[in-house]
């Protein structure tokens, strides 16, 4: 079976979508700055049109690719120890905390966390949230 045959059956292709007039131009942009404790970091983003659709993030041996649909990130895969081999990677759904992580192994093959690092990372991002949240509350009762 073809993967576009796969694709439009999970996709549910519905006969009453129009084709739409799309801006398929790829570019990337990159950008480098020093964080504290991190060193020199870079990140390339790539877009399709005005659409955000990948990020790279290097910083000392750690790369981080950064899938993304629509502007947002959906899928994220690190090599933690700079062998080139992506050692983590993550799906997200539609808000910071909807996400699920996994380990590849050597072989190749795929298994969920732990759940102690599991429950880890839901500590980080939703700790994360808070406090973004509440910079946008400041932000807001500046503005008024």
């Amino acid at each position: 079976m073809s993967i576009i045959v796969v694709c439009l059956a999970v996709a549910g292709c519905r006969q009453s979508d129009t084709p739409q007039q799309i801006d398929a131009e790829i570019r990337t942009e990159s950008e480098e700055f020093t964080k504290p404790r991190v060193g020199k970091v870079r990140i390339d983003t790539t877009y399709r049109g005005d659409e955000r659709i990948l990020m790279v993030m290097s910083y000392s041996n750690v790369t981080t690719r950064t899938f993304c649909l629509h502007g947002t990130p959906m899928y994220v895969e690190s090599d933690e120890d700079g062998d080139g081999f992506f050692e983590s990677l993550m799906i997200s759904g539609e808000t910071m905390s909807d996400l699920e992580q996994f380990r590849r192994l050597p072989d190749g093959s795929v298994e969920p966390v732990s759940r102690e690092k599991y429950l880890e990372l839901k500590q980080k991002v939703d700790q994360a949230t808070e406090r973004m949240n509440q910079a946008f509350k400041d932000v807001e009762k500046e503005m008024q």
